[in-house]
C-alpha cells in the first residue's frame, strides 16, 4: 500500500470506469487503533472480475454496509460478551480469541479482550511486538465474582464489544465467564479427547442458562487447528448435530499464527489463516447481530 492519494491497482482489471474510494484503515500493529493512515483503492464495480486474491485483500479494509447502518445506530443495552471455553490447552482458544478481537476492530467499533488465564498469554502476545489494535484487560479469577462484575462492568462502558479469554479448565474463571457471556465459543481439535473437552464445555455453558433469558449463552463450535484434508475434519461438524451445536468456519493448523505471536501481532489478511479469521469473523459478527435484533 502506498500513502496519499495516489491511487493503488488492484491487480489487473477490465477496462471499465473505475470508482475511486478514500478509507481509513487502522493500523494492525499499533496499539492505538484510532491513529489510522489514509489509502486510495481504484478499482472497478464488479467485484466478479480481476485478481481474487486482490479483491479478498480490497474486501478486508472495508465494513460491510450492514455493519456501518448498526455502528452508527445509538447501543440501547450493554455491548455483548464472547467467551473463549476450552476445558483442555493446545485448541488454539487464545490465538481465536486474539484473531477475533483484532479482525472484529473498526474505525466504529471497539473490541476488548479480557484475559483471566493467570499466565496472560495475550499480554505476553501483544508485549512482543509493538502491541495490539485493541485493549487488554486482565483479571485473577481468585479475587471473586463481585469483583468480575464491577471489572466486566467497566470494560463493557469502553468497548463495543468484549472478548473473554479463559484458562484450560473447568475452574472457577470459566464458571465467571459463563454468568456474563451471551456466546460461547469452544475451539476443539479433531481427536477423540478434543471432542470430549468440548462436550464438556458445552454442558457447562447449557448449565449456566438456568436463570438467564433468551437462552444465553448461545454456543458455537469452532474447528481449530485441524487439517481440513482429513477424514477426521471433514466429519467434525456431523458429531455435534446430535447436539444441535453449529460449528464456525474452521481454522487450521498455520504457521502464520505461531510467527503473528512470535511477533506481537495480527496474522496477515493475505494468507490463508487471515482469510481463515476473516470468515470466523464475519460469522461471529452475524451471530452477535441476530442476538441483538
Amino acid at each position: 500500500m502506498r500513502h496519499g492519494n495516489e491511487p493503488i491497482s488492484a491487480g489487473k482489471m477490465p477496462s471499465r470506469k473505475s470508482v475511486t474510494v478514500y478509507v481509513t484503515i487502522p493500523r494492525l500493529n499499533r496499539p492505538c487503533p484510532e491513529t489510522g493512515w489514509r489509502a486510495s483503492l481504484d478499482f472497478t464495480p464488479d467485484t466478479n472480475r480481476g485478481n481474487p486474491d486482490d479483491l479478498d485483500e480490497i474486501d478486508s479494509l472495508f465494513f460491510d454496509n450492514d455493519d456501518e447502518i448498526a455502528e452508527t445506530q445509538p447501543r440501547s443495552k450493554p455491548p455483548p460478551i464472547v467467551a473463549m471455553i476450552s476445558p483442555k490447552g493446545g485448541t488454539g482458544k487464545t490465538s481465536v480469541a486474539v484473531m477475533l478481537a483484532g479482525y472484529l476492530t473498526t474505525r466504529r467499533r471497539q473490541v476488548g479482550l479480557m484475559d483471566l488465564d493467570p499466565r496472560h498469554g495475550v499480554e505476553k502476545w501483544s508485549r512482543a511486538g509493538d502491541g495490539l489494535p485493541f485493549p487488554i484487560y486482565t483479571f485473577e479469577s481468585n479475587r471473586g465474582a463481585a469483583a468480575f462484575r464491577n471489572a466486566i462492568r467497566q470494560a463493557t462502558h469502553e468497548v463495543d464489544l468484549l472478548i473473554v479469554d479463559t484458562p484450560p479448565s473447568m475452574g472457577p474463571a470459566i464458571r465467571l465467564a459463563l454468568q456474563v457471556a451471551d456466546l460461547v465459543l469452544v475451539p476443539a481439535g479433531a481427536s477423540a479427547l478434543d471432542l470430549e473437552a468440548a462436550c464438556e464445555a458445552i454442558d457447562a455453558a447449557k448449565n449456566a442458562r438456568h436463570g438467564r433469558d433468551n437462552d444465553l449463552p448461545r454456543i458455537r463450535v469452532v474447528p481449530s487447528r485441524q487439517d481440513g484434508r482429513t477424514r477426521l475434519a471433514k466429519d467434525f461438524g456431523h458429531r455435534f448435530k446430535s447436539l444441535k451445536i453449529p460449528v464456525t468456519p474452521a481454522v487450521g493448523q498455520r504457521v502464520e499464527v505461531a510467527a503473528a505471536a512470535n511477533s506481537g501481532r495480527l496474522v496477515r489478511p493475505s494468507t490463508i489463516a487471515g482469510k481463515e479469521f476473516r470468515r470466523l469473523s464475519r460469522h461471529v459478527w452475524s451471530v452477535l447481530r441476530r442476538l441483538e435484533a
